[in-house]
């Protein structure tokens, strides 16, 4: 059963690595997409209500949900940049969304930086380190970050066709 579930993700992702990139584009925070039901229809009646033309194709409408989820990933890290006054170099990403990689990448295009993804299971090792930290196993985070990049495979995206992305990002902040 995982292994088919597996397989029709990758067709998935697949189908919306070839779709038409950047064809329209979704307010992931609308309040209609928090509820269970029918979100191909939902994203159909918010195009519609918003002017664009709404989706058949599979691809097409996967491939605007995660252009839309990594355009609204960007406007959060610019946010907490700029409340921050740090400047973040790399993000790290963690658990099972990081099996999606077309979403991986997309963030890293998006964002314009190198994204670190694993591990899955970040929760039940993230408890384990801790309580290895506060038990004196483990001596600093710094430790616990190294045995987490010494036992987990951890994969790197970098960021691609930036200025396209940009373009696109500044599309989507005049909307």
């Amino acid at each position: 059963m995982e292994d088919a579930k597996k397989k029709m993700e990758t067709d998935l992702a697949a189908l919306a690595d070839k779709a038409e990139p950047f064809t329209r584009h979704i307010d992931v925070d609308d309040g209609r997409f928090l509820a269970l039901g029918d979100m191909p229809k939902r994203i159909n009646d918010y195009l519609t209500e918003t002017g664009q033309s709404p989706i058949k194709d599979k691809g097409q409408m996967i491939r605007t949900i995660l252009e839309s989820l990594v355009m609204k990933y960007r406007t959060v890290m610019e946010a907490i940049e700029d409340a921050s006054g740090n400047k973040i170099e790399v993000l790290h990403i963690v658990g099972g969304g990081i099996q999606n990689e077309l979403l991986c990448q997309f963030t890293a295009n998006a964002l314009g930086k190198k994204v670190i993804t694993g591990p899955i299971e970040a929760t039940a090792s993230g408890n384990i380190l801790m309580q290895a930290r506060a038990t004196g196993q483990i001596k600093s985070l710094e430790q616990a970050r190294e045995i987490v990049r010494n036992s987990f495979e951890l994969k790197e995206y970098e960021p691609q066709d930036v200025s396209l992305w940009d373009k696109q990002y500044d599309k989507v902040c005049k909307l």
